[in-house]
């Protein structure tokens, strides 16, 4: 049961994209544009944890139009996606996942079924895809608790190869999971990397369904995405995902879904573990190269990364209760066009020497503005925050109506009291020891960035 493809998506985006470098202008001031953006929970971005994948990065691109086979695009700053221009059905309509019968043109093959439902819980979809067997289960198709989570998995195989009904073993078969709260739709990109099938299934009945395959940093800081309106086949749609594969997808179903790729496949792209008790920061370098080309489909030999902060910090969401000190690295990474990537990795230093864990850290674009000279802002101990400086003298900080100025000390960071009336429009800039402005932090702007840096969530 095969909807429309439409593989020439990425291809009328990035020539878009092309078109439009040329006329981007940086604003003057992003901070007072944004003020009234929505805002998350300031504490969410502190620890993105040590899996650390390449999808802390994303890709911009601004263009409006109209795609091939009358799909449509429509262009949404992160934070204020609409409604697709196709409506869906409201959430109150669509049947739960416990209620979907088995889709796909294998739905009849009842000795598959039998065998995959034997060990991975109820089957909702079976089908022969591009010359791929493609069955979809889900392990408890019955949780309804929005904050718990269920475990979905997909399974691909030859066409006609048996199902193992036992055993570790799976011959042929390429077994991926994904745990997510049990969502109104699924989908599952072939790959995590790069570009492959996306298969998007939602309630039987649903008839449209809106994909952005990318996240692209604009010219002012933010993030933007790109919408294309796709039919779907009785709740089913097949389409491709960008070369950045499904790490970078977002797809929403009217109001009932909004949000990441559940199942992702194969990774295609060598990226280098973190290590856990380095502390010279060297390997990161290469990990964070390796993330960026990656997640852009980058040459890796075209991306040039040095580190730019590597010191103990007292920031309070790294510590794991021993004492141990919390050590931050700082990696810049440059792209061949001058788009600038941060990434930080946060490790709990061990008593002797290359011991420890890693804690935490995150990766995403920087502004434009300010490049590798904006401020990290770092939740820190006794209800304070941490502003990483390096090169700066001081900083002054405002936000609810209060302001202050604080010294920058020989490891390069300053702390702050945490605002009273909280962080949702603190603003941060740092100065030399001539008061030249060097860089800036908003929350509006650089924390939505840093705790969402693929826009997956609305």
């Amino acid at each position: 049961m095969n909807a429309t493809k439409h593989d020439d998506f990425e291809a009328l985006l990035r020539s878009a994209l092309a078109d439009r470098a040329q006329t981007a202008t940086t604003l003057p001031d992003p901070y007072d544009r944004v003020t009234g953006a929505v805002r998350r929970d300031r504490r969410r971005r502190a620890v993105v944890g040590s899996g650390l994948a390449a999808g802390a990065l994303a890709l911009a691109i601004a263009v409006a139009g109209q795609l091939p086979g009358g799909s449509t695009v429509n262009s949404d700053p992160a934070g204020r996606s609409t409604t697709s221009q196709t409506s869906a059905p409201a959430q109150g309509s669509l049947a739960p996942i416990s209620a979907w019968p088995v889709r796909g043109n294998l739905a009849g093959d009842k000795a598959l079924i039998s065998a995959v439902e034997s060990r991975f819980g109820r089957v909702l979809f079976a089908d022969v895809h591009d010359g791929k067997a493609i069955v979809i289960s889900v392990a408890d198709p019955n949780q309804t608790d929005p904050v718990a989570s269920a475990k979905f998995s997909a399974f691909v195989g030859d066409p006609g190869t048996p199902f193992p009904a036992d055993g570790e073993d799976f011959g042929t078969w390429e077994v991926y999971d994904g745990v997510r709260p049990t969502p109104a739709a699924i989908a599952f990109a072939g790959a995590a990397d790069a570009r492959s099938n996306l298969l998007v299934l939602a309630a039987p009945g649903t008839s449209s369904v809106d994909i952005s395959t990318m996240a692209i940093p604009a010219p002012d800081g933010t993030i933007q995405r790109q919408w294309q309106t796709l039919p779907m086949a009785d709740g089913v749609s097949w389409s491709r995902t960008a070369d950045t594969g499904g790490e970078t997808v977002r797809f929403r179903v009217g109001t009932a879904y909004d949000g990441p790729v559940t199942i992702e496949g194969k990774l295609t792209r060598e990226v280098t573990p973190f290590c856990m008790g380095c502390a010279t920061g060297e390997d990161d370098v290469v990990t964070f190269r390796q993330r960026v080309a990656s997640a852009y489909g980058y040459e890796l030999e075209s991306l040039q990364g040095q580190i730019t902060y590597n010191e103990t910090v007292p920031v309070v969401d790294f510590q794991d209760g021993t004492g141990n000190a919390t050590r931050i690295t700082v990696v810049d990474v440059v792209e061949p066009g001058g788009r600038h990537f941060r990434g930080y990795v946060a490790r709990t230093e061990g008593k002797e020497q290359g011991t420890g864990s890693l804690s935490g850290g995150s990766a995403y674009p920087l502004s434009p503005k300010w490049n590798d000279k904006a401020p990290l802002v770092l939740a820190g101990e006794n209800n304070t925050q941490v502003v990483i400086a390096p090169g700066a003298a001081t900083i002054r900080w405002e936000a609810g109506g209060s302001h202050g100025t604080e010294q920058v000390n020989a490891k390069g960071y300053a702390v702050l009291p945490s605002p009273a009336a909280g962080l949702a429009d603190l603003r941060v800039l740092t100065y030399d020891a001539a008061g030249t402005t060097l860089g800036e932090y908003t929350e509006a702007i650089d924390g939505e960035v840093m705790g969402d840096p693929l826009d997956l969530q609305p």
